[in-house]
């Protein structure tokens, strides 16, 4: 892949990028939540593809600005998925919805997107866009793709190699899937001769990827309910209903755990 390709894919990704910022500090829509932070993962998953055979000192690097904003959409979206999933759930049940918990989540975030205003002023697309496009020898070599997708690869056998995995476990294959499929277009024949089927045939991929998404949104939801604040809550029906939610929730989880791990079978 030659520098005026990469210099076009970095173009495309920083202008959607700062069209979907755009739009979320408007309103902090959930979709445009999820569009800039999609066009966020895009970007993060071809620069470690660029950075592949890059020193240190060479690595592309987002701003920092940029990289903590990330970071704190991603919290204010847990925020809005476990209220929709929380709503889902209890109507699935036959649950009275949890009014006590669903004006303590309102709170969080108000607080969340205060915290995203604050730090938009600090945000400079500009300088970000100056910065990725400024260096020598932008180009992706035939053994910098073969290298990225054994690294990924490594990666991914080395976290399936235990006999039981972790929530985290499972989170990070979902990220090394989701990178793979963002770069699929650049990856060209290697994909084939380096990787299991599974992640070769894209709605396979993609298919494993979004069960992988549904299982940690699972655990973000399981993380909220043990919140201090929420234990805390006394008013009996809304206790009891907020124990129900955890037992459905966990029962969901393990039911997808065990379906996963059967795809794993084919890594």
């Amino acid at each position: 892949m030659k520098e005026k390709a990469i210099l076009d894919v970095l173009k495309l990704r920083m202008k959607r990028l700062k069209k979907h910022f755009l739009k979320l500090r408007k309103s902090f829509d959930p979709e445009e939540l999820h569009d800039y932070r999609l066009e966020m993962k895009k970007l993060k998953a071809f620069l470690r593809l660029l950075n592949t055979h890059r020193t240190h000192h060479e690595t592309l690097k987002l701003n920092r600005h940029l990289k903590t904003y990330y970071k704190l959409t991603g919290n204010l979206r847990n925020l809005q998925l476990h209220e929709q999933r929380i709503q889902e759930l209890a109507n699935e049940n036959h649950l009275t919805l949890p009014v006590v918990f669903t004006e303590l989540l309102e709170k969080e975030k108000e607080k969340a997107i205060e915290q995203l205003r604050v730090e938009e002023q600090k945000l400079s697309f500009k300088k970000n866009r100056k910065d990725l496009l400024s260096p020598i020898q932008l180009e992706i070599k035939a053994g910098e793709r073969k290298s990225y997708l054994l690294n990924q690869h490594t990666a991914l056998i080395a976290i399936l190699a235990p006999a039981s995995f972790s929530d985290d476990d499972l989170h990070d294959v979902r990220k090394i899937v989701k990178d793979i499929g963002y770069n699929r277009d650049y990856l060209g024949s290697y994909m084939s001769l380096l990787l299991p089927a599974l992640l070769v045939k894209k709605e396979e991929a993609d298919g494993l990827a979004e069960k992988l998404g549904e299982f940690h949104d699972l655990c973000v939801s399981q993380t909220l309910l043990h919140l201090p604040e929420v234990i805390q809550i006394k008013e009996l029906a809304e206790s009891t209903v907020l124990q129900e939610l955890q037992r459905v929730i966990e029962c969901k989880k393990r039911t997808m755990k065990e379906e996963v791990l059967q795809q794993f079978a084919n890594i």
